[in-house]
């Protein structure tokens, strides 16, 4: 193991860097910003968020955050028109007329293709 003696005396000491310090006390507060709107926040509103709360924390160290956390922003879908209802397109006639009972088989079927 490539580890210097003084690094392995500190990492069994088990004392938490600065950084570890701060990030531990930063996520909870992460979490209670994304629980309040609903997972809709991305780095920037949460950054805006901490520093709402007193907190001085910038756009990357948010998406750092939001990292470690396992914490997402709900992307939002695209609107998808999926009807063209304006076409010049001719209409089958209407030969049923709604009756629906025949007299033999075979000479009229029916049919719904609204999933397409």
């Amino acid at each position: 193991m490539h580890v210097s003696r003084s690094g392995f005396y500190s990492w069994r000491s088990g004392e938490q860097s600065v950084l570890q310090k701060e990030r531990s006390r930063l996520i909870p507060k992460v979490k209670a910003v994304q629980g309040q709107t609903r997972g809709s926040y991305g780095a920037c509103s949460v950054s805006e968020g901490l520093r709402a709360a007193g907190e001085s924390c910038g756009r990357t160290k948010a998406a750092t955050l939001m990292k470690l956390v396992g914490v997402e922003a709900k992307q939002k879908k695209k609107y998808r028109v999926t009807t063209n209802s304006k076409q010049n397109l001719p209409v089958a006639p209407n030969l049923l007329k709604r009756n629906f009972v025949v007299s033999e088989q075979d000479c009229a079927y029916c049919g719904d293709i609204m999933y397409i």
